[in-house]
């Protein structure tokens, strides 16, 4: 049977197999981000070049997501940087990510904090910015 230790570091390691630093799990985190809005983008641009809209749970699915991996990111964040937090900030960082990251990320990084927050509240939406471009672009290749 394996063995799972917790390191002092806020680590886990199963001993000869892996070992997940928290710092590669914010690397992680960043990552799932990327690809999430780069899938998601290509699909509406697919559903816009098409006309077609996309499903309300569609969109739904990606906001919780997304929400899901912002509040993944300020958890793992939190942890390697050693700041304090009430219970459930990872709750609360999922349900209001939008005004809750930028407060975390000036409690955690001053201004440069604040200014990649606004670059993350910019990046939720840039599916729905590719699919209304790809949408105007087809209207315009057929006019």
């Amino acid at each position: 049977m394996l063995r799972a230790n917790i390191r002092s570091r806020g680590g886990l390691e199963v001993p000869g197999l892996f070992v997940i630093s928290p710092r590669s799990t914010r690397l992680a985190c960043v990552l799932s981000l990327v690809v999430l809005v780069v899938v998601a983008a290509l699909f509406m641009a697919c559903l816009g070049y098409y006309g077609a809209s996309p499903e309300p749970r569609t969109v739904l699915l990606y906001n919780v997501t997304f929400a899901l991996l912002v509040a993944w990111f300020v958890e793992s964040d939190r942890r390697l940087r050693h700041i304090d937090a009430p219970y459930e900030h990872a709750a609360f960082v999922f349900f209001l990510w939008p005004v809750l990251l930028p407060v975390y990320m000036f409690r955690a990084r001053r201004w440069h904090g604040v200014t990649l927050a606004i670059g993350v509240l910019f990046a939720s939406e840039v599916p729905t910015l590719v699919g209304a471009l790809a949408w105007e672009a087809a209207a315009w290749w057929e006019a």
